[in-house]
């Protein structure tokens, strides 16, 4: 609220209109996670307008360009939760961004792991009407992850990267194509060792019941019955734990 006076008495001051920008990003990042979509899609949309002004003032800052890939594509996720049109244009417009801003500082983390998130998306957009083109944006997403221009890659490099190669192998099991299982068993490897950290994070046991429904479902289409049945039964104790832990999370009522 303070920002919003802020920004009414003080249009042309950049710092505010940044710091107003992160928050509308921020609670709109909250409300998707927590179901309120349309309200989610009002506060990205304030987002993006206010650092769209600031990459348009300051072209040749990354940081105000990477930022505005983020919120773009945050807000084209919120548009496709709510089935509104948009969805596609505003992932592609954060794609075209990011890969710019990869091929300009390609020793840069935070913008290949911004690619990579970009990418991953495009992934899951096609899985369903061109599964080529989809496992080819998958590969390029592990590609990116995998660049070793990188100096220090943060967590996240190995959570998306998790991400990446589970929903890689589950394009292989729906498409019929080979080689889907040795994709999601590296990325539950890679899910198990981070849940070690203590305390584990919750999206990272939520994501570890995923992977595994992933591979169970991948072991039930091969007829490895026992094993799915022994998967499924992992993934669904631990996700009851999860909503005993917290009985409003909407992420874990979706994934029961």
């Amino acid at each position: 609220a303070m920002n919003t006076k802020l920004m009414a008495d003080l249009p042309n001051d950049d710092e505010i209109r940044f710091d107003l920008g992160k928050c509308h990003y921020n609670l709109g990042y909250l409300l998707l996670r927590q179901g309120a979509v349309e309200k989610a899609i009002a506060s990205l949309q304030q987002a993006e307008q206010l650092n769209r002004v600031l990459v348009d003032r300051f072209p040749d800052v990354p940081r105000y360009r990477h930022l505005q890939a983020s919120y773009v594509r945050k807000l084209g996720d919120a548009l496709q939760a709510a089935g509104r049109p948009g969805a596609e244009d505003a992932h592609a417009e954060a794609l075209a961004m990011t890969e710019k801003l990869a091929k300009e500082y390609p020793d840069n983390a935070l913008y290949l792991l911004e690619l990579a998130q970009c990418l991953n998306t495009a992934g899951a957009t096609l899985a369903g009407t061109a599964p080529d083109k989809s496992e080819a944006a998958y590969l390029r997403a592990l590609d990116t992850l995998n660049s070793e221009k990188v100096a220090a890659w943060s967590l996240e490099r190995l959570r998306e990267k998790a991400y990446v190669l589970s929903n890689l192998g589950d394009l292989r099991r729906s498409a019929g194509k080979p080689d889907a299982e040795k994709p999601v068993l590296e990325s539950i490897r890679i899910v198990e060792e981070l849940v070690k950290r203590e305390p584990p994070a919750r999206d990272d046991l939520q994501f570890l019941s995923q992977a595994q429904e992933n591979l169970a479902e991948i072991y039930a289409a091969n007829g490895r019955d026992a094993e799915s049945l022994a998967l499924f039964d992992q993934s669904i104790g631990r996700e009851e734990d999860l909503l005993k832990g917290s009985p409003e999370s909407i992420d874990d009522h979706d994934l029961l």
